[in-house]
């Protein structure tokens, strides 16, 4: 595993941090407005695909450094996270599905 431990605790941390914003998430895209505007039929995939592209967008880049530091392939770093994400999918999901 290339991330070290505080690395992995600051992709957690923002994985929780995102799941607390999801009950806004869903009631923001199940609004028919948006469905029609933006042009999608399922809304709790747009908020699945938010979520997890929110993760990457904002964690990958902090985590460069990390991978620097510890002479690690940038690529087994995003994998490391992207593994990380599916771990948690489960969880995302279920979020997801209680709130709508």
């Amino acid at each position: 595993m290339p991330l070290s431990t505080e690395a992995r605790g600051m992709v957690e941390k923002y994985i929780d941090t995102m799941l607390a914003t999801i009950p806004l998430l869903v009631q923001y895209f199940s609004l028919k407005t948006n469905q029609q505007h933006l042009q999608y039929k399922e809304p709790n995939d747009v908020v699945f695909g938010y979520v997890w592209g929110a993760v990457s967008a904002a964690i990958l880049p902090m985590l460069l450094p990390f991978s620097l530091q510890q002479n690690t392939p940038v690529e087994d770093t995003f994998e490391e996270v992207r593994r990380m994400l599916e771990v948690r999918s489960a969880e995302i999901h279920d979020m997801i599905t209680h709130t709508s």
